[in-house]
């Protein structure tokens, strides 16, 4: 609620006046203002209170010391209480345990397979198709660079593109490689 005479209150809480006839006659028919003149006049009144104490010629020496004194009595927040250390505690042991029992992905490893006898070579470190997974025989034209992606080791500065057949798994990742003719 907005008061004509809110202003005129504020103005003599904060100089310490006695308020005016008129004034007094408003704040006694007006409870919201009869409200703010309270609060108005509490406030000024801590505001005059630590004026003067900060008018009051201090040497710097002394107000440090109080200074010091406030903060010394201060309180402060617990930094780590003994549930927070147990909780961090329980929560390593848990992490620690659930790592060492979980199930890891095996190592990648060479594929090993009957396929040699057919002249396949095993693509190295390529996962090992699953228990009956079909596999595809795909005859491409490579370039020596996608055989040293695939990890087989070949003359890279040769230019020419090497024929071979790549045998690939369901999810379409070479398993091995079978070079034609005499190229390889």
């Amino acid at each position: 609620m907005s008061c004509f005479w809110v202003p005129r209150i504020i103005e003599c809480a904060r100089t310490g006046q006695i308020p005016t006839a008129e004034i007094r006659q408003h704040l006694a028919e007006c409870l919201h203002c009869e409200r703010r003149w309270a609060q108005e006049e509490l406030l000024s009144s801590r505001l005059r209170s630590i004026r003067q104490a900060s008018a009051v010629g201090r040497s710097s020496v002394e107000g440090r010391r109080l200074i010091l004194q406030r903060f010394a009595a201060s309180p402060r927040p617990q930094s780590f209480g003994p549930k927070l250390w147990l909780a961090i505690a329980a929560s390593l042991l848990i992490g620690f345990v659930s790592f060492t029992t979980w199930p890891h992905r095996q190592t990648l490893s060479p594929v090993e397979s009957d396929w040699s006898a057919e002249g396949f070579v095993a693509v190295p470190f390529a996962l090992p198709l699953a228990s009956g997974e079909f596999v595809k025989v795909v005859h491409a034209d490579l370039q020596p660079s996608d055989f040293a992606r695939m990890g087989i080791e070949v003359d890279t500065a040769s230019p020419s593109p090497i024929s071979a057949d790549v045998m690939s798994g369901e999810d379409d990742l070479p398993r091995a490689v079978r070079v034609s003719g005499e190229q390889f």
